[in-house]
C-alpha cells in the first residue's frame, strides 16, 4: 500500500509539472502572437488597437454611397505621429496629407493637401467632398483641435485624390479613422 501512495503522489506531480509547462507554453505563444500583431503595416488596424469596440474584420463605419465613382481604398486605417500617406494602398505612415498630435489629441493637415469639415451625418459622396473642398476649404497645413469620434471631413490628397474620413476612435498615441478614397484623382 505504501508504494500505492507514492505511486499517486507520483502521478500528482507529474500532472501539476505538465500543467505548468502548458501554462508557460500558452503564455509564450500569446505573447508572440502579440508581437505579430503589433508588427501590422502601419495604415492596418490591428485588433490590438480597435479591441471589441470595432475588430478588425468589421465591416467599416464608412460605406461608399450607391452608384459613387470608383473607389482606391476603404477601411479603417491607424493615424499616428509618423503621419499617414492616402495615396498608397493601403494608406501608409508618412507625413503626406495627415499626421496625429498624441499630447493635445489633435489631427494636423499636411500643407500639400486640403480639407475642409463634413457636418452631415451620412458620409460623403466624392461629388459632396469636391464641392466642400472648393467652397469651405480650410487653410493650408489646418490643424484639428481635440479630435473626437465622429468628427468628419473631407481632403485632397496631396496628388488630387479626395477622400472622406470619420473618426472612430482616439486611444492614447493612435486615432483610429474609417477611410473612403477615391481613384480619380482631380
Amino acid at each position: 500500500m505504501p508504494g500505492d501512495a507514492q505511486n499517486a503522489s507520483k502521478a500528482t506531480l507529474i500532472a501539476a509539472g505538465i500543467g505548468a509547462l502548458a501554462t508557460v507554453a500558452a503564455a509564450i505563444i500569446a505573447a508572440v502572437a502579440a508581437s505579430d500583431a503589433d508588427s501590422s503595416p502601419p495604415g492596418a488596424v490591428p485588433t490590438s488597437v480597435v479591441g471589441s469596440t470595432a475588430p478588425a474584420t468589421s465591416a467599416p463605419s464608412v460605406q461608399p454611397p450607391t452608384g459613387d465613382e470608383p473607389v482606391r481604398f476603404q477601411g479603417a486605417v491607424r493615424l499616428t505621429a509618423s503621419g499617414l500617406d492616402l495615396d498608397h494602398v493601403p494608406p501608409s505612415a508618412s507625413w503626406e496629407e495627415l499626421r496625429f498630435d498624441p499630447a493635445g489629441k489633435g489631427l494636423s493637415v499636411g500643407p500639400a493637401a486640403s480639407s475642409a469639415a463634413w457636418s452631415g451625418t451620412s458620409p460623403a459622396t466624392r461629388r459632396h467632398c469636391t464641392q466642400a473642398l472648393a467652397l469651405n476649404p480650410h487653410e493650408p497645413g489646418f490643424s484639428f483641435g481635440a479630435l473626437q469620434a465622429g468628427t468628419a471631413f473631407c481632403l485632397r490628397t496631396n496628388v488630387g485624390r479626395v477622400a472622406f474620413l470619420r473618426v472612430r476612435q482616439v486611444i492614447e498615441d493612435v486615432a483610429v479613422l474609417d477611410a473612403l478614397i477615391w481613384e480619380q484623382r482631380d
